[in-house]
């Protein structure tokens, strides 16, 4: 572990109370919260400076707690961010059970790691206010330990990730390093030479060491049926990765390129989103996670040609996205790109037109990571915050125009003006039928006449799962399968589209199929429409 991460240790409140009975607190007033572990999750004990009748919690997460939360408190009720008392109460206990489904953008508030748990501090906090302090005490089994980001005096800061549990998961060296005893070996290897290597990059390429000991929680749960991986990043370098589904026990080929650029897109929030972090993550994070999602493309290829199979297939594959998702009356300052993948997607594509128009104006001396040195150099010297106008300061006017054209054009020419600005940086794009794009339309489309609630499909290495639960009639089951209307779901999509296009035109059935046997089958009653055409790229940017 120590030689796995030698560069990431080289680069080493207030809370409110409330009440319409309580006058507004003081100083010394404190809320004292007792943190325990049960056999199902954790006990958090509150005790309030005096009567209250209302106790808002600091983060919303609403869902989460009316979900996975609940008090046994006489007249006490959990209701979105707060809990209500009938009567003024000056204590009040929380049973807080593991968080039933990951939210989009949202952290989970527990998570088990093996015997012990990961929690997300900032959700059991009361809301901000001046006068009051707080204490939190974790009482915890003889050898558990707490691992979390420290001030300088050594306390538990609380506002991110903090691991409960045994001792015995946990390696110390350049970084803590907690492993839940289910992760497979290869796994656990492959995620932290990842975070090694991509942290190397980003030191070199930024210029700024990272100044805290980071945290890295691995976690994976073969149980869980809706497959991929899901990583957080809160402050002091404390990084959470989860990989879900049986599929992560065994290593299969290309398992080990999807860890990587997962870990990097992770790390390099610890630069853009720790270190520094945007002023507009809640109405624009496309320049937060769009920044770390290309930065990690340049980890995996640190100096890549402009036909860089890696690159392209990242920028491809957002591309595509970035296309449906935009609107034609909308721009990427005025859209509203808060969830889903979009704000990765269109993030991708706004730092490729940066990068693409920073190459070509310097002559191959700058590049989109040049920009971010300057960027996150800039803040640390005022606020530690970056803004979209902040980045474009810092971007010349000849190599900002497929940036602008993203940033600020509408209409239908939108996309033609973008492809022409790129072209001018030696980009090569055409219009062309993009394959992630045809299979979620052709399935959506099936699954849009039957499913009553969430439907989607996870993507496998070799095949697909459907989501469906009890939800979509013939649908439903979460089958697994590798080709419909008899072809390759992986590797013959546009194929696919066709057939089922004609399917569907003449009122037939579609097959679902494994291994040539069929799984599920559903009439298609609604015409599909024609595939879209989107540009795709086959030169990044010119030779420089």
């Amino acid at each position: 572990m120590r030689s796995a991460l030698a560069v990431l240790g080289a680069i080493l409140a207030a809370m409110v109370l409330a009440s319409c009975v309580t006058p507004k607190p003081g100083p010394g007033q404190t809320v004292r919260i007792v943190v325990r572990p049960t056999e199902t999750g954790l006990s958090a004990s509150y005790g309030l400076p005096g009567p209250a009748t209302r106790f808002p919690f600091r983060d919303f997460a609403g869902d989460i707690r009316t979900d996975a939360w609940s008090t046994a408190t006489p007249g006490a009720a959990i209701v979105d961010a707060a809990v209500t008392f009938s009567a003024p109460t000056t204590a009040f206990q929380i049973a807080i059970s593991p968080d039933t489904s990951q939210r989009d953008r949202i952290y989970p508030a527990l998570t088990p790691i093996g015997a012990g748990w990961l929690i997300y501090a900032p959700h059991l906090l009361p809301a901000e206010v001046g006068g009051l302090v707080h204490d939190v005490d974790f009482s915890l089994p003889e050898g558990w330990v707490v691992i979390g980001r420290r001030d300088s005096k050594g306390e538990l800061v609380l506002d991110g990730w903090v691991y409960a549990g045994p001792e015995s998961p946990v390696e110390r060296g350049a970084a803590d390093v907690v492993t839940a005893p289910e992760t497979p070996a290869w796994l656990r290897a492959e995620v932290l030479k990842a975070a090694n290597d991509s942290a190397a990059v980003f030191t070199g390429r930024l210029g700024v060491s990272l100044t805290s000991r980071p945290g890295i929680i691995i976690a994976h749960f073969p149980k869980e049926r809706s497959g991929g991986m899901r990583g957080d990043v809160t402050p002091g370098a404390m990084v959470s990765v989860r990989f879900y589904g049986e599929a992560w026990s065994k290593q299969a080929p290309g398992d080990a390129e999807q860890v990587h650029e997962f870990l990097a897109h992770e790390t390099f929030h610890f630069w853009n989103g720790d270190m520094v972090d945007s002023a507009e993550n809640s109405d624009r994070p496309w320049l937060h996670e769009g920044g770390a999602s290309y930065a990690a493309l340049l980890a995996l290829d640190p100096t890549p040609a402009p036909e860089s199979v890696p690159l392209l297939k990242g920028i491809n594959e957002n591309l595509g996205k970035c296309q449906s998702a935009l609107e034609e009356g909308q721009s990427l300052m005025t859209a509203d790109m808060r969830g889903g993948d979009t704000p990765y997607a269109c993030g991708v594509v706004l730092q490729w037109a940066w990068d693409a128009g920073l190459r070509a104006t310097s002559g191959g001396k700058r590049d989109v990571l040049s920009l971010w040195k300057d960027v996150i150099a800039e803040a640390l010297r005022a606020n530690r915050e970056y803004s979209v106008a902040s980045t474009l300061r810092h971007v010349p006017r000849e190599a900002a125009k497929a940036a602008d054209v993203l940033l600020n054009g509408t209409g239908a020419d939108r996309w033609t003006a973008f492809a022409d600005a790129l072209r001018g940086y030696g980009a090569v794009l055409a219009p062309a039928r993009v394959v992630d794009e045809d299979r979620a339309t052709a399935l959506m489309h099936i699954l849009g006449q039957y499913c009553n609630g969430q439907r989607g499909f996870y993507t496998r290495p070799t095949h697909l799962q459907l989501d469906t639960g009890d939800r979509c009639g013939p649908l439903n089951g979460d089958k697994e399968f590798d080709a419909v209307a008899g072809h390759d779901v992986i590797k013959d999509v546009s194929a696919m589209y066709d057939r089922i296009r004609e399917i569907c035109a003449a009122s037939g059935v579609i097959e679902f199929t494994r291994n040539r046997t069929v799984v599920a089958s559903a009439p298609c009653t609604k015409p599909l429409k024609a595939p879209t055409l989107y540009l795709r790229v086959t030169r990044a940017f010119g030779a420089g």
